[in-house]
């Protein structure tokens, strides 16, 4: 502790940046970070707040509502004479057509008009454009939902939903089913369903349709649905057509996996066991079928160079050059940042010659990591990689700074009850060595509420507290889940927030490839049947 508290007087505040000397920055990320701390610590002047703004790369967020605060708000512009916003509810029946469809599909504009005009208006377009004949209709009745189940208008049902009307749990027939899975929100609304378990007549009934044109996410929810309610031969269908739509590889063998949950076929195993991606489900179906692993790469470089891999105005520049480069400058480059303390670098020069089919695995700063235990060493490289793909002075669009990707607020949370540093420069972040001993004292905070390297990655990603509401669900990661024969799977695609949900995904993958890079001898299985257990083990305690 001694040591780093050292290093962190050493220094701190080493990167602050006048507005000048940002001037100058191409925009980034990184930039829009150190801009926006100019502007809470009252470093703008107003006259000054119309040239900030051209500097900023993501005018959204904290920065925005920094931006807000100091800015002198200008009268909005007036509206074009030929705008269809010039029409209100008084004047809307004297627009024309094109400007009448324009506001009447908006849920929010029509629903104040009076049930008189709404008719009117609804008989006007009762030929040329059905879908909003049918929304006025409904919404001249006193209760629209009721209409909307009554009609079979399962459309403006969900339209009407996301507008803030209460929608209670019903059994929509064929039409009302079919028409609900139109809506542009679809997946939006059976995901929701799902992971919060909500609407089980509405999911049941929607287990009984066979939509031929469903793909991607809604594909796979289909099925999803569908496998929950038993209906196998028809999950199986959705999952494939997922696998076939999904443009990406991972999401693709997911889908193929759940067909072979659903179908038990074997084929779809073998299928997978030949992918050339690197994720939890192809790794088991390897493990099953006795398919080697793919050659995994991890680089061993000889020398260092000098290279500031802990400025991000450096780093920023440095992906604006990797994303204009072509293949020759891309060699260049690559031999270049061969080098131990570059490997973040390094790998994404290389994973774009190679358009991600290389299985790189670097173990950038190992003696920073030769303290843990080889599970520790494990984790916070699986974490990384994920995190930042090893680039030490990485930001990200909420400002999660480093190789670990630590909110500021954590970091500084974490400095002062773990290192005692109550006077923490966050952008320290940057610096290898400090991001892995904070990486290592907030897994350590984790460990003492979850203990599997999913719930860990949860909690890392979502945080603590979500993390153990979700895992007190009866039915989440339960050997006693009515879903028992699908699980810990199932589950996995229930974890309410989305971003977490892939998350645990590939940092169970990464963790498994770095126990067998470490010489640790595993197996994917034993993880992934220790999911449920740990689970219900945390289920007894609370």
């Amino acid at each position: 502790m001694k040591k780093l508290l050292s290093i962190l007087i050493i220094t701190q505040a080493l990167f602050s940046y006048t507005y000048e000397e940002l001037k100058q920055e191409p925009n980034s990320l990184a930039k829009d970070f150190f801009l926006y701390n100019l502007l809470k610590d009252k470093e703008i002047k107003k006259e000054d707040l119309k040239e900030f703004k051209s500097h900023i790369f993501r005018f959204l967020g904290v920065i925005k509502k920094e931006y807000d605060k100091v800015a002198i708000k200008e009268a909005p512009k007036p509206l074009s004479p030929d705008s269809c916003y010039n029409y209100s509810i008084n004047s809307i029946m004297n627009a024309s057509e094109k400007c009448q469809v324009f506001r009447l599909k908006e849920v929010n504009f029509a629903k104040k008009l009076s049930v008189e005009n709404l008719k009117k208006l609804a008989n006007t377009f009762k030929d040329s454009n059905k879908e909003l004949s049918s929304q006025l209709s409904i919404l001249a009745n006193k209760n629209p939902i009721a209409q909307s189940i009554k009609t079979g208008d399962g459309k403006t049902l969900m339209k009407l939903y996301y507008d803030g009307y209460k929608l209670d749990d019903f059994s929509p027939g064929p039409k009302t089913r079919a028409s609900m899975m139109e809506h542009p929100n679809a997946y939006k609304f059976l995901n929701s369903a799902l992971v919060d378990d909500k609407f089980p007549k509405i999911r049941e009934r929607l287990s009984l349709l066979d939509k031929e044109d469903a793909k991607e996410d809604l594909a796979f929810a289909l099925g999803l649905n569908a496998l929950m309610f038993n209906k196998n031969a028809l999950a199986e269908k959705y999952f494939l057509r997922a696998s076939k739509t999904y443009k990406y590889k991972r999401p693709r063998d997911n889908a193929l996996f759940f067909a072979y949950l659903a179908s038990n076929k074997t084929r779809h195993l073998d299928t997978l066991a030949n992918s050339e991606d690197l994720n939890i489900y192809s790794i088991l179906a390897k493990e099953l079928t006795n398919t080697p692993l793919p050659k995994i790469i991890t680089p061993n470089p000889t020398k260092t160079i000098d290279y500031p891999i802990d400025d991000a105005l450096v780093q920023a520049r440095f992906m604006i050059e990797l994303k204009n480069a072509n293949k020759e400058k891309l060699e260049q480059m690559k031999e270049q940042f061969d080098a131990k303390n570059t490997q973040g670098q390094y790998l994404a020069i290389s994973d774009k010659l190679s358009n991600f089919k290389d299985n790189i695995y670097p173990i950038p700063f190992p003696e920073e990591l030769s303290n843990y235990s080889i599970e520790q060493k494990a984790l916070i490289l699986a974490i990384a990689k994920q995190e930042s793909r090893f680039l030490p002075a990485s930001v990200s669009t909420s400002y999660a700074l480093g190789m670990m990707q630590f909110m500021p607020f954590v970091a500084t949370h974490t400095a002062k009850v773990d290192f005692n540093d109550n006077n923490f420069d966050v952008t320290n972040m940057f610096k290898p060595e400090i991001a892995y001993k904070f990486a290592n004292a907030h897994l350590n905070t984790l460990k003492k509420g979850v203990n599997h390297p999913v719930f860990i990655a949860y909690a890392y990603n979502g945080g603590l507290g979500f993390t153990q509401r979700m895992l007190k669900k009866e039915y989440m990661f339960s050997n006693d889940s009515k879903y028992k024969k699908y699980e810990p799977f199932l589950s996995m695609e229930l974890v309410p927030y989305l971003e977490s949900r892939l998350y645990g995904k590939k940092v169970l993958a990464n963790y498994y490839i770095y126990l067998k890079i470490l010489g640790k001898d595993v197996k994917i299985s034993d993880f992934i049947r220790d999911l449920n257990k740990q689970s219900d083990a945390l289920k007894v305690r609370n």
